[in-house]
C-alpha cells in the first residue's frame, strides 16, 4: 500500500464557500439516500472546532502550532500516522 504524503497548505478564505458548494453537490447526487443532511456532528468534530476557536484567540499559540505542524510535516513527510500522532 502506498503511503500518502503530508502536504500543508496556507489557509484559503474560499474554503468555507467551497465546502458549501461541495455539500450542495453531494445532496444533489445522494439526496434521496441522504437522511438528515450532511453535517459533521460528533464529539471529535466538536473538539476540533473548540481547538480551532482556541487557536484563533491567541496569535502566538497559533503561530507555535503552525510551526509544529510544519516541522512534523518535514520530519514525517511520508508517515501520516506518526505525523498525526505527534500533532
Amino acid at each position: 500500500m502506498k503511503r500518502a504524503s503530508i502536504v500543508l497548505e496556507e489557509y484559503d478564505p474560499s474554503w468555507p464557500s467551497k465546502l458549501e458548494d461541495e455539500r450542495s453537490r453531494l445532496i444533489a447526487i445522494a439526496g434521496e439516500w441522504c437522511h438528515g443532511g450532511i453535517e459533521h456532528e460528533s464529539p471529535l468534530w466538536n473538539e476540533r472546532i473548540k481547538f480551532r476557536n482556541f487557536l484563533s484567540l491567541d496569535e502566538r499559540i497559533a503561530s507555535d502550532y503552525a510551526r509544529l505542524k510544519r516541522d512534523l510535516a518535514t520530519y514525517h513527510q511520508q508517515d501520516r500516522e506518526t505525523y498525526f500522532g505527534f500533532k
